[in-house]
């Protein structure tokens, strides 16, 4: 992609900044597109755009490693290597923005961040709704910093309207989210004791992250696995593995919220329950723990199958390979236990993920992954 091929503002400081820019890297037309659009967006929408501004967008967009603003004083210009300097010792938590370069830089970066964080938002890629909510604030409080003193009001407006429109996306999630999980729409038995377990473990997850709700879908999971196979529909055991994920962490909080059967269940079976506060385990904690296991299988094979779909450029073998060695693992451990379950809707239902599992692992487009049987790689 030559320099004419962009819409970089046509001026000698910025030809030479995209010039050094290619230099960074051989060939990769894609990355020198993503690299110059900051400078872009300064020099089609800013009401009198900096070329040296644009120039140190260039620049650093398009590093592959952190080269010192002062390489760049002699190729490139001192006002450039100036700003890079600038924006890098920046304090985004309090940000002091001297000069309408600086600005224009700002409100650039900020456009085209805050289209990627809705971008995450709507592609349902949170993995931590504070990290988001930490970014569209750290945006807010930098451009309520540029706008008394900057010109440049058009970009201004157009960040302004990418923030809103990242909250209105961040709001959206949290609530479709949240209205998923609604005991309404769980398919669970009514009960008092379900209900209540099922509503405190969702009203802890949300607490922590209204978006993480792993531990309430998995609690979720393991109890829908005792109710379709016949094997449970006792409160208290249903109850105690809708909790299975949850932190009791003084002994007697589960009793006087629902039984003391409820506790003595939840303590045999659950993993965030220590060593030391276990009691002999039961044939309830047993179901629960064949029934998460279960459960994990079938969801495994579910990610895997998901993650597959994902393009190619972002296809990571080894997070695939992980998968199948997961998969592997639990399929081995159900296997062995169903030869002695003794529960005939267990047992199929455990035999029908196992069959499963073998025939995912063994498709040709797996076994090109991981062979079945195959060592387990060593991770971190």
């Amino acid at each position: 992609m030559k320099f004419e091929d962009t819409e970089l503002l046509r001026h000698p400081t910025v030809k030479k900044a995209y010039r050094v820019m290619r230099g960074f890297f051989s060939g990769g037309n894609d990355f020198a597109k993503e690299a110059v659009r900051t400078g872009e967006i300064l020099s089609k929408y800013a009401k009198n755009p900096d070329p040296d501004a644009i120039a140190a967008c260039v620049l650093m967009d398009g590093m592959i490693i952190p080269y010192k603003p002062e390489t760049f004083e002699q190729t490139v210009s001192v006002q450039a290597a100036e700003y890079m300097r600038s924006f890098h010792s920046m304090n985004i938590k309090k940000p002091v923005y001297r000069t309408e370069g600086e600005r224009q830089i700002f409100l650039a970066h900020s456009i085209i961040g805050l289209e990627g964080i809705r971008k995450e938002i709507t592609d349902k890629k949170v993995y931590k709704y504070q990290d988001i909510k930490t970014k569209l604030d750290l945006n807010e409080i930098n451009i309520l910093a540029v706008i008394p003193d900057t010109l440049e009001q058009g970009l201004v407006h157009a960040a302004l309207s990418s923030l809103l429109t990242a909250r209105t996306a961040l709001e959206y999630l949290v609530r479709t989210t949240q209205e998923a999980l609604l005991f309404e729409k769980t398919g669970l038995p009514e009960h008092p004791v379900i209900r209540g377990a099922y509503e405190l473990i969702r009203a802890t997850e949300i607490k922590v992250d209204p978006l993480f709700t792993n531990r309430a879908e998995l609690g979720l999971g393991i109890a829908k696995v005792l109710i379709e196979t016949g094997l449970s529909s006792d409160p208290d055991v249903i109850g105690a593995a809708i909790l299975n994920q949850y932190w009791a962490k003084k002994p007697g909080v589960l009793t006087q919220k629902f039984s003391a059967r409820l506790e003595g269940i939840y303590r045999e079976s659950s993993p965030f329950v220590s060593t030391s506060q276990k009691k002999e385990s039961s044939d309830e904690s047993r179901i629960i723990s064949v029934a998460t296991r279960v459960y994990l299988l079938e969801s495994l094979q579910l990610d895997y199958l998901e993650y597959k779909k994902v393009p190619a450029d972002v296809f990571d073998k080894y997070k695939a390979i992980r998968l199948l060695e997961d998969i592997e693992s639990y399929s081995k451990s159900l296997e062995n236990t169903a030869q002695s379950e003794p529960h005939a809707g267990l047992k199929a239902r455990m035999e029908k993920a196992v069959a499963a599992a073998n025939s995912l692992m063994r498709a040709p487009e797996n076994r090109r992954i991981r062979k079945p049987g195959s060592p387990s790689m060593a991770w971190d």
